[in-house]
């Protein structure tokens, strides 16, 4: 288009629409010389009172001003960095606009055209954090984008934008997203409602609107970040996270362009990674919902750059701490079964994966297999966790499954009525002094499998811990062991147990960074004094804290193999190892056992066949072989 026609166009368009239109439809064509005109026309109309503009026909005032709007929305941050003096100009244009915005969410002079509105509203704003962020920063803007997130609904079509809200939270003042929610006037479950049911509209909309997915999976993520905890319980008893797991293989799919369909899946994944770090119970959930071959698939098809482009990574390597839990150990499991039901193949995805993913997927592997043979063996008699009744004239040293757990405290155990009876003059008070609130974990099912593992795990790495206990001058009489599962590598470390012996709970204890209200200080005497008397009583029992998933500290006793004294590690390794010391450093398990024996026989297996192994359950056949079933 030539300067001249340009310049005619401007001219026109201050009264003509046609004109106005068509020198929009060429704005990319436009020199930057010219740009500042045109900003300058959209500035003529946008200046023009409210009252009066609306109080016109159509075609002389609401529209002149969607039309403005809309030409504005259309300028690119590379013609702003080209032209500086056009930044300028926006932001004398920046009041009229919030003006003008605020009156047609208000009045919706035009709904056919409120749809085409939000969508300049959010362009604009997206704009206007490059020209100069700080005009996001005050209160009647930040009214006006959580009006344009609110929406409404037009012929059944709900029309918003949620670019300006997310805009705003880049500012100091929408840091405080409690204020923010108070000024929506919704609870959490309504905003993840609304956040889930725009997600799924977006997902369903041919061809996929991979930008509202974008702009509703970081806006929910902001608030969950932000720890309000009305947000976070909605999104744990909503769709979200589901929705978005089950999603991620047909977005990998999509025919969209390369780069948008990358970011779309990118935060996705950005939010399932935060969700799959608060817990075992969320990793359940996504695997109940094809998460594992969805996972694969975004790895398959979008390599990372580096680490922090490596989010289907980052989740795999977020999923480890959950593995020490039983149920999410065999979910996880089940979802391989559901690749291989569904015609994929594990080896084919992981083909086409990128080097980042394969080290993350095969410490996952390594780990997932050695906790599912340890499931699979103690089920076949391997490692019984052993314990004793706690009256002190009976001391019985069995099965840990034939006793009967104190009512109050959940700790104590007893082999019958009459020697809990006997001895409950002795345990009166240290059960009483418990704190109600922790009583209940010791009753959680869910908690004996990191304590069985954990057991089992001191006894195959007993060598080095006497180095550890040697090297912090720990004696092995009043030696106690903690097992963090709250991260991974997994650590273990020493302590003398006998500062705990004292009725004093805060005595022996040291604050290591996590809550105190989840270390469970009131245990600590009862379950240090119960092990110094087993070992006074010559039986090779320590005190033993598993730290779980979330920080919780749950101390309890440990009633080692004798055969623990035997085969001191080499040094070498040929199974993989999970656990370090507190310091980082690698531990090495004994290689002579049958946790051994299986992991060998499986890595064989799995080297030969990684398909056949997950889909055929070969492990269960591993440990038959192993414990002679």
């Amino acid at each position: 288009m030539s300067s001249s026609r340009i310049l005619h166009l401007i001219k026109k368009s201050r009264t003509d629409m046609s004109a106005f239109m068509e020198l929009t439809s060429k704005l990319g064509d436009i020199p930057t010389k010219n740009l500042l005109d045109y900003v300058e026309l959209c500035h003529y109309h946008l200046r023009k009172p409210v009252d009066g503009t609306l109080s016109k026909g159509v075609n002389e005032g609401p529209v002149w001003i969607a039309a403005s709007l809309a030409g504005i929305s259309g300028i690119t941050s590379d013609m702003i960095l080209i032209e500086g003096p056009l930044g300028q100009r926006i932001r004398k244009c920046w009041p009229d606009i919030v003006r003008w915005a605020k009156a047609i969410t208000l009045k919706n002079p035009v709904p056919a055209l409120f749809g085409s509105f939000c969508d300049a509203l959010g362009s604009i704003f997206n704009m206007i954090l490059i020209v100069s962020e700080s005009l996001l920063d005050k209160s009647d803007v930040y009214d006006l984008a959580i009006d344009l997130w609110k929406g409404r609904e037009i012929s059944g079509t709900d029309c918003h934008t949620e670019l300006p809200l997310l805009g705003c939270l880049t500012t100091p003042s929408g840091q405080d997203l409690e204020t923010l929610l108070r000024r929506t006037g919704y609870d959490g479950k309504q905003i993840v409602k609304k956040s889930v049911d725009r997600l799924k509209i977006a997902l369903a909309s041919t061809p996929i609107e991979h930008q509202k997915i974008i702009a509703s999976v970081s806006l929910l993520g902001s608030f969950v970040e932000s720890s309000l905890d009305s947000v976070s319980t909605a999104v744990l008893l909503s769709e979200a996270p589901t929705v978005m797991s089950s999603s991620l293989a047909r977005l990998v799919k999509d025919e969209a362009d390369f780069r948008l369909r990358k970011n779309t899946v990118m935060a996705l994944l950005r939010f399932l990674n935060g969700y799959i770090q608060d817990g075992p119970f969320n990793v359940e959930e996504l695997m109940m919902h094809g998460f594992l071959y969805n996972c694969l698939e975004t790895a398959s098809v979008h390599p990372g750059d580096d680490d922090d482009d490596d989010l289907s990574g980052s989740c795999i390597k977020e999923m480890l701490p959950s593995l020490a839990y039983h149920d999410t150990l065999w979910a996880v499991a089940d979802g391989f079964g559901e690749i291989f039901e569904d015609g994929h193949s594990v080896t084919n995805l992981l083909k086409k994966a990128h080097a980042n993913f394969l080290s993350a997927w095969g410490t996952f592997q390594a780990l997932l297999l050695e906790q599912i043979l340890l499931s699979c063996l103690f089920e076949r008699g391997y490692e019984r966790e052993r314990g004793a009744c706690a009256n002190q004239s009976c001391r019985k040293l069995a099965d840990r499954r034939v006793f009967k757990k104190c009512a109050g405290c959940g700790f104590t155990l007893y082999c019958s009525e009459s020697c809990q009876k006997q001895n409950w003059s002795h345990h009166r008070k240290d059960c009483k002094k418990v704190d109600e609130d922790n009583e209940s974990e010791y009753k959680e099912s869910s908690n004996q499998f990191p304590r069985k593992v954990a057991t089992a795990q001191i006894n195959r790495y007993w060598s080095d811990i006497l180095v550890l206990a040697k090297k912090n001058n720990v004696p092995e009489e009043t030696l106690g062991i903690r097992v963090d599962y709250s991260e991974y590598p997994f650590k273990i470390g020493v302590f003398d147990s006998l500062p705990f012996t004292s009725s004093d709970t805060n005595a022996g204890y040291v604050d290591e960074g996590n809550d105190p209200s989840r270390s469970n200080r009131s245990y600590y005497p009862m379950v240090a004094k119960e092990a110094l008397r087993r070992t006074q009583d010559g039986q090779r029992c320590i005190m033993l804290v598993v730290i779980q998933f979330d920080g919780r500290e749950l101390p309890s006793l440990a009633y080692l193999e004798d055969a623990t004294s035997l085969s001191p590690s080499s040094g070498v390794l040929t199974i993989d190892s999970h656990y370090v010391d507190e310091s980082g450093n690698r531990l090495y398990p004994r290689e002579d056992d049958a946790l051994a024996e299986a992991l060998k026989e499986a890595r064989t297996r799995l080297k030969n066949d990684v398909d056949g192994f997950w889909a055929d359950q070969e492990f269960y056949d591993v440990a038959d072989e192993v414990l002679g079933g």
